[in-house]
C-alpha cells in the first residue's frame, strides 16, 4: 500500500510540475520545454490532473476532487484517489505561478 502510494503521489507531483512549468523536471521525462503545460484556470487543470490519472490502471476512482483558485492566484488541488485495491491515497497540492 505504502510504495502504491508513494508511487501515485510521485505521478501527481510530476504532473503538477508540468502544469507549474517548472525547470525542476526530471531529466528523463524527455519533454521539449514548449510541451510544458502552463494554463492557470483551475477547471483545466483539474480535468488534466483526472484524465491523467483514470489512465493510470492502478486508479479505479477520484472522490471529493477539486482545484480552486485562492485570492493570491495560488490554485489548491485536493481530493481522493480509490485505488483497484479499494486504498485510498489523500493528496493536497497548492500551484502558484510565478
Amino acid at each position: 500500500m505504502i510504495e502504491k502510494a508513494d508511487s501515485i503521489a510521485q505521478s501527481i507531483k510530476v504532473l503538477l510540475y508540468l502544469i507549474r512549468g517548472d525547470d525542476l523536471l526530471h531529466p528523463n521525462l524527455g519533454l521539449p520545454k514548449d510541451a510544458v503545460f502552463r494554463q492557470h484556470e483551475p477547471d483545466a487543470i483539474k480535468f488534466l490532473i483526472m484524465d491523467t490519472l483514470f489512465q493510470d490502471p492502478r486508479v479505479q476512482e477520484l472522490a471529493d476532487f477539486s482545484a480552486t483558485k485562492e485570492t493570491d492566484g495560488t490554485i489548491k488541488v485536493e481530493g481522493s484517489i480509490i485505488t483497484k485495491d479499494a486504498d485510498t491515497i489523500f493528496f493536497k497540492e497548492l500551484i502558484q505561478y510565478s
